[in-house]
């Protein structure tokens, strides 16, 4: 029978790691999706891909420095009559130039496009189903998108029911549950190690283009990893918190029971010398 539990609980163990790792990589994903994230890590791929040469079949025909210098001259005209701002549309992405920025020049007009591309990127109301979005986008921007974002938090909430429910069976196939917190404890630290890894690996996986936004899903990796391995540590010191306390506990119980024994010999000593006076 104790094999069977032992059994149980490594098999348990197994899965509960496993779920440790998904959850921390979905975790990862949901934080460095955050719209301001995104901002600052996709702003120097679109500018690359913007001067780049490569193929467009690769960069879905990104050439926002082209556009821009295009504009530039209807823009500048437009900012002499009226000093709002001049709006254009690019692949659908309505792009909003302050007079302001016309009259900073050319690189300021592409700096203001491209993080009104990237804006636009972030917040489209994307109709297909997350996976479906692969056929139907050349180059896969809804990967920073608000979409996957909801889409990874709401996996990493199922990872995190999933792991629960693990946690609890495993706590009730333990004979030994004291050291419940200290093996769990192992699990989430060690399954936040790959996190730090997992980006430089899926890079060379998936190669171009998608190479080149991998970086900014694990931008959040370090932070996460750290929580996790926090929390991990935590969740040791706490079991062994538990396990000399227990101890103090059964030894407290041993020393009492020869004083109770001693108590008790003492008072039956008493009433046999109380009846013989009688």
């Amino acid at each position: 029978m104790g094999l069977i539990r032992g059994g149980t609980v490594f098999f348990l163990g197994v899965l509960l790691f496993v779920s440790f790792l998904a959850m921390s990589t979905f975790a990862t994903f949901s934080s460095s999706l955050s719209y301001e994230n995104v901002k600052d890590g996709i702003y120097p791929v679109v500018q690359g891909l913007a001067e780049s040469s490569l193929p467009a079949d690769i960069t879905g025909n990104l050439n926002l420095t082209k556009v821009a210098r295009e504009e530039n001259f209807k823009a500048t005209s437009f900012c002499r009559v009226q000093n709002t701002s001049y709006n254009f549309s690019y692949e659908g992405y309505p792009i909003n130039i302050p007079c302001e920025t016309v009259s900073l020049g050319l690189d300021a007009i592409v700096n203001e496009t491209i993080s009104d591309v990237i804006y636009g990127v972030y917040y489209t109301k994307y109709a297909c189903d997350f996976w479906d979005c692969f056929s139907e986008n050349q180059f896969p921007f809804f990967l920073v998108s608000e979409k996957a974002q909801d889409y990874w938090q709401g996996k990493f909430y199922l990872m995190l029911l999933v792991s629960i429910i693990l946690i609890a069976l495993i706590v009730l196939f333990m004979e030994n549950r004291i050291n419940a917190p200290i093996i769990l404890g192992i699990l989430l630290a060690l399954s936040a190690i790959p996190i730090l890894k997992l980006s430089s690996l899926i890079s060379a996986i998936v190669g171009q283009p998608l190479s080149f936004i991998i970086g900014i899903f694990f931008s959040k990796a370090s932070m996460v990893f750290w929580i996790s391995f926090i929390l991990g540590l935590l969740l040791i010191a706490i079991g062994f918190a538990a396990k000399i306390m227990n101890l103090g506990f059964i030894k407290k119980l041993i020393q009492k029971k020869p004083d109770q024994g001693n108590q008790t010999q003492v008072q039956k000593a008493s009433i046999k010398q109380t009846r013989k006076k009688k």
